[in-house]
């Protein structure tokens, strides 16, 4: 009799242990297999990802959190600057020039939070537009002035010419040559970041006649008023012929000539420059009498 009992006793513990052994097989497979399961995706904050390392002034930088994780939201703050963030995208612009630093901090929806951070350097572009010369066509021992018009940071200026001299440093300098020909005056600017831009200018200078301008002190005057009115030019052997039209009262010599007349009118002033090789050049200038 207890044997019988005690088989029995066996077999129902056996029978127990093989369901619960078969259930939890089961349950095993429901949870890989079924789709409506779902599990849990840990917060995962990989990187911040920029479409440059620097910007200048006039561009912008494309900033993109690159997480996964379950109901992602993005809080981003900057140092300085404009930032207009969406979701897991920023745009980030700077109106002055240094170092930036972003900040995004990535949660789900378990409260997790992951903090990742750039730096982002702004700066001036380089620009140099030309070189500007007060004269291009100059005789010897003249000198023209010169100006690099560039814009960046700690600028540095390097001028360079075969012949002549240059005078001076930085973005403006003097030319002068005294013997005649073709000068090519070269510039190149370098800033901080070691990006460099030149540019060439092309200079003459000449023993021939040079009229440079006609210039008066006044261009308008009353009758009887008397303007001033000056050749400047260059070469050698300089001869000057003034002519008025209509006529008026012209007294002087030489590159000065003073100007009047006693009627209102309109005056055409002309100034011819010979030089003893022959050449020739003329000018003129209006002056207006008002009564």
């Amino acid at each position: 009799m207890n044997t019988r009992i005690l088989f029995k006793s066996f077999l129902g513990l056996a029978i127990v242990v093989l369901f619960f052994q078969s259930a939890c097989k089961i349950e095993e497979i429901v949870y890989d297999e079924n789709p409506f399961v779902k599990t849990k995706n840990h917060l995962l904050f990989e990187r911040l990802q920029q479409s440059n390392q620097s910007i200048n002034l006039t561009d912008s930088l494309l900033i993109i959190a690159k997480a996964s994780g379950d109901s992602l939201s993005f809080e981003w703050t900057a140092s300085g600057g404009t930032l207009l963030a969406n979701d897991s995208t920023a745009i980030f612009r700077a109106d002055t020039t240094g170092v930036y630093t972003i900040t995004c901090i990535a949660s789900d929806k378990y409260n997790n939070t992951e903090t990742k951070e750039l730096q982002v350097q702004v700066v001036m572009e380089l620009v140099f537009s030309g070189i500007a010369a007060s004269d291009t066509l100059m005789p010897p021992g003249i000198g023209t002035n010169l100006t690099a018009h560039a814009s960046g940071e700690e600028l540095q200026f390097t001028w360079t010419v075969a012949g002549g001299e240059i005078i001076g440093e930085g973005t403006k300098v003097e030319f002068i040559s005294n013997s005649t020909g073709n000068f090519k005056v070269a510039c190149v600017v370098k800033d901080k970041y070691d990006v460099s831009l030149s540019q060439e200018l092309e200079l003459e200078v000449t023993d021939n006649l040079i009229f440079k301008q006609l210039e008066a002190t006044k261009t308008t005057i009353e009758p009887y008023e008397v303007t001033v009115i000056t050749a400047r030019a260059f070469g050698e052997g300089l001869n000057y012929q003034w002519n008025a039209e209509p006529m008026g009262v012209l007294l002087g010599y030489y590159e000065t000539v003073n100007f009047s007349n006693c009627c209102g009118n309109i005056h055409s002033i002309s100034c011819k420059i010979a030089d003893n090789k022959g050449n020739t050049e003329t000018r003129y200038i209006t002056i207006t009498i008002v009564e």
